[in-house]
């Protein structure tokens, strides 16, 4: 297993990250950071992933919590790992700021990717900013191009891309450790468990799954936890790329002003951090997508 980096400031709009087979850093090129992710011992299969960035961190909030190719590039490496042992793969990221520039892989480079992860966001997947349209159009335009994968808005902003209707929850925000279950046989066969346990941190959800998906997930809270369609996108609501030190300050944040967390469920929030939740289960099954569609999640 091998992790390196060699940073790199030249474009403001991308960073990339790759991997030689030998697990050595190749320089990185003008594009921005190079970052190498992998696991096993002999050549590895190369998965080339675009992480769509749709939240606009601080310098603040990335001491404190790291940025997406941290968390996914953690959550890729050390799910493989452990329930993909006898796979020898390694990750290829390249970042685009879709929210601060509306930066979007090129057409020419959509068919390099095995796939475009979207992150969460502090948006609303039905805002009419101009990034956020773009973003869907880009979705609904490439889907048959590579896979997309998305957490959290990146759920709820697929689901609008397709005609799906995103809104807030009833009872306000769903934060820190729940329980999921699997919906119907299709949900039972491609996570082969009777229940998940993941972080989450939203305040809006899928109301109405878009058509041609299927639900796969679901709680007492909210009826579309995770969706898929086909081989071709698969949507999380939750955070497996969260640590509880990641959630831990945005409870903070939620209750130090008026953001509509009251002090009873962050309490509430804070008491289920320390209990085990499935994130490299999920993690694995998000790898398993990225390689193969649904065969590849049943495959872990």
């Amino acid at each position: 297993m091998t992790v390196s980096s060699v940073a790199s400031q030249e474009s403001p709009l991308r960073e990339s990250s790759q991997q030689g087979a030998n697990g050595a850093v190749r320089p990185a090129d003008r594009n921005g950071t190079a970052l190498d992710v992998g696991h096993g011992d002999s050549a590895p299969n190369v998965v080339r992933i675009a992480i769509l960035e749709c939240d606009p961190l601080t310098p603040e909030e990335e001491r404190v919590v790291g940025r997406p190719i941290d968390w996914f590039s953690r959550l890729f490496r050390e799910s493989s790992a452990k329930h993909l042992p006898h796979h020898t793969i390694s990750f290829s990221f390249d970042t685009f700021q879709t929210c601060i520039r509306g930066a979007l892989p090129s057409p020419d480079q959509v068919p390099s990717y095995n796939a475009c992860i979207i992150t969460g966001s502090r948006a609303n997947a039905f805002d009419t900013d101009p990034w956020i349209q773009d973003l869907k159009k880009f979705i609904r335009d490439n889907h048959e191009r590579t896979r997309f994968v998305g957490v959290c808005f990146g759920h709820q902003v697929i689901a609008e891309a397709f005609g799906g209707k995103v809104g807030r929850m009833v009872g306000g925000w769903e934060i820190g450790r729940a329980e999921v279950k699997p919906v119907g046989e299709l949900g039972s066969q491609v996570w082969g468990r009777d229940q998940l346990a993941l972080l989450y941190a939203h305040q809006d959800h899928v109301e109405l799954t878009p058509p041609g998906f299927s639900v796969l997930l679901s709680n007492d809270r909210a009826p579309d936890h995770a969706q898929i369609l086909g081989d071709r996108c698969l949507s999380v609501q939750a955070h497996p790329e969260y640590l509880a030190a990641q959630v831990a300050p945005i409870i903070d944040h939620l209750t130090s002003g008026d953001h509509g967390l009251d002090a009873a469920a962050a309490s509430a929030a804070r008491a289920g951090m320390g209990l085990p939740v499935d994130d490299l289960y999920v993690g694995a099954k998000m790898v398993g997508f990225i390689l193969d569609g649904r065969k590849g999640m049943e495959a872990v």
